[in-house]
């Protein structure tokens, strides 16, 4: 592979999967059902005579959108002549773009050294619009799976209602994906089994040694956690499932994934990391994107995750609490390699608009369960692969990268996207007509991308990339290198009695406290919006660990569906785990179930939370050295108290409280005396839980804060804070307990800080008894449900 020359020019071709290439079909927006006749069957390919180890890459290629056209205006048939450019209105497979959406017919090529190619899967003679990619080389390097996506109709780019020539898969619920093994060294290709029905989707497999495959499929048919001001998104996700090489014995190891996950990628120590959405609670609310009470782009929300070879010791390497480095955001961490000195690559980048390119970045393998130091949550020597990419939302003409992998000489092959590369709606690209007005560069105006490897890492300039291959009229992507590799698995840690375990050796041990000066209503900007310790708070106030069971949502759940929750899912009450004397603890656990846990104090309240799902793998037991201990190991397990005991078992799940049934009573029993005149909304869930804009509240009593990004508008509260009187974190930090249990419980007082929430009018609240007081804080801690 070392030895591969650049190639800019044609170069010959051998059919190996379906007949010789032509235009695919178009049709015209909206799209009738796309068809093809079935052209003659071809000659059967010749075998390939190069063995493996002679190497070579395997890459994906859709066409590219060259030349100038007439473009005709859908609503009033006007023709705008002579366009150029229009590559930019391309697209590429990405965290959103996941199952269409992206340029069709695809071919799926190895690129052997001597240059001659070999096509492995040709759409263009499918009968169905389609595309091959996620390509990855077997251990042993003599086979490839990838996946081929499908879709009923191919349609047209469009920009300000104007059609365009641009050919892109559709992107409908219909949609499906299978499967594909390619024999290196015979040709043959094995297709999996497949239900035949659309909106399954089987992609993104990855070898576990060479007869077992992890890849992720939606047949489980889970939709994401729905969250108040998030766009609904009913469809099923995606979450990881291994199998045999023929497609059988699947096992679904990704109970966890509640969220979604994507295109895994198994490292040479045997970890499968993959990219997982955090779309659960407060996750996604560490931005508002100028808005009240509104999250950061819910699709850039893509991070790094990893478990073992058998889906158990599920832990974040980056992106969890990370806001960045080296002055980039993390956003979509996605498309994953591996460099052959074992460093972990991934690409970063902003969703949708931007072919799946951004940056690369690399950083060398950290003990399981690190993610990196406070404050910033990054693994230790992590490094950019390109100083001169971005991942933004931009338009930019220096370049973007992604879809790293290693190569033998130690360099990098990426895919790099010269030109404008985006669909950000900027000045220059909003019209035709603006294009048109541009300067007839490609190079400046549109979007050309091809396979490159790195000469020095990092590249200082993208010259310094040298090509493998790019052709004007091809977008070439996804490239792997054929190569054997050498993988070791570590086996699941299992617990005595196959029972599912977890145990933690120093539940009060955290690298993650109040590193950051507090903001009441900015609070989502840092740690408060994504877990960790309530500010103020001792840790050793933790006496107990709680742990609920998440229902996962199936396909059609609406927030309303979930209880209108913060946590975007039902959850039921497993119980609490006291701490032992050395602040140890272990528990067994429903096994295949997705689980959230968070530290209590000795009145029921929480005082630390998880709001990412985890699960444990049958016969597993889980082992950590704290609760938010993120940049170093902590004490060892084996010298525990908990070690040495049995677990407390927690395997019968009760509901938690709700509002309609068990706290409007409490508050009616309770509040309705004095708040009688509505002065307290305790018998209105939505203005009592949901009301960040405090229409509810009287004037005089309204909260004091603004937007720091408009502030003229006043009064607006941000998460965790959905209102007045409900904090989404945390039961001790919710005025309405504070009232209820006649205290302030939050660890603060009302002078600490002017612009806050105060106990103020509550502080003449007589104690409600402590059996509804416990209700109470169960309620807020559970996600505040209505029913």
């Amino acid at each position: 592979m070392v030895g591969l020359e650049p190639r800019g020019e044609q170069l010959a071709v051998v059919q190996a999967a379906g007949g010789s290439s032509g235009s695919p079909v178009l049709t015209r927006n909206p799209p009738p059902r796309y068809h093809i006749e079935a052209p003659e069957a071809p000659a059967a390919p010749p075998r390939p005579t190069v063995q493996p180890e002679e190497g070579g890459i395997i890459y994906s290629r859709v066409p590219r959108t060259t030349g100038c056209h007439d473009l005709v205006r859908g609503n009033d048939g006007n023709v705008l002549e002579n366009v150029c450019h229009l590559d930019f209105k391309d697209a590429l497979p990405d965290v959103v773009r996941d199952n269409g959406d992206f340029n069709a017919p695809g071919q799926l090529v190895w690129l052997k050294e001597d240059g001659t190619e070999v096509l492995i899967y040709d759409c263009y003679t499918d009968r169905q619009p389609c595309v091959p990619f996620d390509s990855m080389v077997s251990p042993d390097g003599t086979k490839v799976a990838f996946s081929v996506y499908w879709s009923n109709n191919l349609e047209q780019g469009w920009l300000s209602k104007y059609d365009l020539p641009n050919t892109i898969i559709g992107n409908e619920e219909g949609n499906w994906s299978v499967i594909h093994i390619y024999d290196l060294r015979t040709g043959e290709l094995t297709r999996w089994p497949h239900n035949g029905k659309g909106g399954r989707n089987d992609a993104g497999p990855a070898w576990l040694g060479n007869d077992r495959i992890v890849f992720t499929s939606n047949a489980r048919g889970y939709q994401r956690p729905q969250i108040r001001s998030l766009s609904p998104r009913y469809s099923p996700e995606a979450r990881l499932f291994t199998a045999k090489v023929d497609g059988s014995d699947r096992r679904d190891i990704g109970q966890h994934d509640v969220s979604g996950a994507l295109h895994p990628y198994v490292h040479s120590s045997g970890r499968i990391f993959y990219s997982l959405h955090r779309g659960s609670h407060n996750l996604m609310h560490g931005g508002t994107n100028g808005g009240i009470n509104t999250t950061g782009t819910q699709d850039n929300q893509w991070v790094l995750a990893h478990t073992d070879s058998d889906g158990g010791d599920f832990a974040v390497a980056v992106g969890m609490h990370a806001k960045g480095a080296f002055g980039d955001t993390m956003k979509a961490i996605h498309f994953l390699g591996q460099r052959v000195n074992g460093d972990m690559c991934f690409s970063d980048y902003y969703r949708k608009n931007n072919f799946g390119l951004g940056q690369g970045w690399c950083f060398p393998m950290q003990p399981n369960g690190i993610e990196g130091p406070a404050p910033d949550f990054l693994p230790r020597g992590l490094y950019r692969l390109t100083t001169w990419a971005v991942s933004g939302d931009v338009a930019v003409f220096d370049g973007k990268v992604g879809w790293p992998d290693g190569m033998l000489d130690g360099q990098v092959l990426l895919t790099l996207g010269r030109g404008l590369c985006t669909h950000v709606n900027e000045s220059l690209t909003r019209s035709p007509e603006r294009v048109r007005a541009q300067s007839d560069s490609y190079v400046k105006f549109g979007c050309n991308t091809g396979i490159y490897r790195t000469t020095r890492i990092p590249s200082r300039d993208m010259q310094d990339l040298a090509v493998v291959v790019d052709r004007p009229e091809w977008h070439e992507f996804n490239a792997r290198v054929i190569k054997a590799r050498e993988i070791r698995y570590a086996p699941m840690q299992t617990s005595s009695n196959g029972s599912c375990q977890m145990l933690s050796a120093d539940v009060h041990a955290s690298d993650a406290l109040n590193y950051y000066d507090y903001d009441f209503n900015e609070i989502y900007r840092f740690i408060d919006g994504n877990g960790s310790q309530l500010y103020g708070v001792d840790p050793a106030d933790v006496v107990a660990v709680r742990f609920w069971q998440v229902k996962q949502n199936v396909p059609g759940t609406s927030w309303k569906d979930v209880g209108r929750s913060s946590i975007g899912n039902k959850v039921r009450l497993l119980g609490d785990v006291p701490v032992l004397a050395d602040n140890s603890l272990r528990v067994a656990l429903p096994c295949d179930t997705p689980i959230i846990m968070g530290g209590v104090d000795s009145e029921g309240r929480l005082v630390r939370r998880d709001q990412l799902p985890q699960s444990l793998r049958p016969g597993e037991l889980r082992t950590c050295s704290g609760c938010h201990l993120h940049g170093s190991m902590g004490k060892s397990p084996e010298n525990t108290l908990a070690w040495h005991v049995g677990p407390v078992v927690l395997d019968k799940p009760s509901p938690v409280p709700t509002f309609n049934r068990d706290i409007a009573p409490l508050l009616q029993k309770h509040c309705s005396e004095c708040h009688a005149d509505g002065s307290v909304p305790i018998d209105n869930y939505h203005d009592l839980v949901w009301d960040f804009f405090q229409a509810a509240v009287p004037s005089a009593r309204k909260v004091q804060v603004s937007d720091s990004s408009n502030p003229n508008r006043q009064f607006g509260l941000q998460r965790p804070q959905s209102s007045k009187y409900v904090n989404t974190m945390y039961a001790r930090k919710s005025l309405l307990y504070w009232c209820a249990a006649g205290e302030r419980t939050d660890g603060m007082r009302d002078a600490s800080y002017g612009n806050d929430i105060d106990f103020g009018r509550c502080s003449g609240h007589e104690r409600i008894p402590d059996e509804d007081l416990r209700e109470l804080a169960l309620w807020l801690d559970s996600g505040a449900p209505e029913s």
